[in-house]
């Protein structure tokens, strides 16, 4: 029977078949030389937020950054229409991991940000958060094909504003239409003393007299999805912390500290 006289111990096999597994990473591995993550999405008008069921937290926008490179990132965002004591909403980040199966755990949320706004104009206002997000990154990074998100979140601490709707009694009709048909305005006096026009069409006009709902504002605040949301080295963002510092152009305030457990639309 032959002798292996070069045949290698399981042991070291498995060690040289490792080290192989580790330097084809390195080659695969981004540089980050001066290289940034971009990890973007693209919106930059601010659109109406609503309030789902239960105005629990529920996702403006999803970024994925699977294979971070750095530990933190930086987002920015436009909003329109916060208004003091009528619509006040709260903004976070939260990161998560997906599973193969399809759901997701969260990992990561920065903390709470009431946006306060302006008590009397609606003013177009920018944002931004950076923060550290808590994803395994670099080295750290898993080697399962874990996909990782982070979800820019809203809802509502004040508001949505109510708005009442406008009512009106009016004829209306087509631009084309003949005016021949209308009749004229009768002037009236209702019980209190006021005076007042009843409008009236003739039999076979083409318009017709009715009461029309004005739409109006809806009462939402709008925001924006994130402009882009950039994996970033600490030289370039040293103030990124893992409760996130908050940039806003009108008043604000921090109202929680980060929180796992919030309930939220987990899609």
């Amino acid at each position: 029977m032959p002798t292996q006289v070069n045949a290698l111990p399981p042991s070291l096999t498995n060690e040289l078949a490792a080290l192989n597994r580790r330097l084809t990473a390195i080659e695969r591995a981004p540089a980050p030389i001066n290289t940034f993550d971009r990890y973007p999405t693209a919106e930059w008008e601010p659109i109406e937020r609503g309030v789902v069921p239960g105005n629990i937290w529920h996702a403006m926008s999803i970024a994925d950054v699977t294979g971070l490179v750095f530990d933190r990132i930086e987002t920015k965002f436009t909003t329109y229409a916060v208004l003091k004591g009528q619509r006040e909403p709260e903004i976070r980040l939260a990161a998560y991991r997906h599973s193969r199966e399809g759901g997701k755990t969260i990992v990561s949320a920065s903390s709470t940000w009431q946006l306060v706004g302006d008590p009397n104009t609606a003013y177009l206002a920018p944002g931004s958060i950076r923060w550290v997000h808590g994803i395994p990154y670099g080295w750290n990074y898993a080697t399962d094909t874990d996909v990782y998100t982070v979800e820019f979140q809203v809802r509502y601490a004040v508001g949505p504003a109510q708005i009442p709707h406008t009512r009106l009694y009016v004829i209306a009709g087509l631009d084309t239409d003949s005016y021949d048909l209308l009749a004229n305005a009768p002037v009236e006096q209702d019980t209190d003393g006021k005076w007042w026009y009843m409008p009236e069409v003739k039999e076979g006009s083409p318009y017709d007299a009715r009461l029309i709902d004005l739409p109006g504002d809806s009462g939402n605040c709008k925001i924006s999805a994130m402009q882009y949301c950039v994996g970033l080295p600490q030289s370039r963002v040293p103030d990124a912390t893992p409760q996130g510092t908050l940039t806003y152009a009108l008043e604000w305030k921090t109202v929680r500290a980060p929180d796992l457990s919030e309930a939220v639309m987990n899609l």
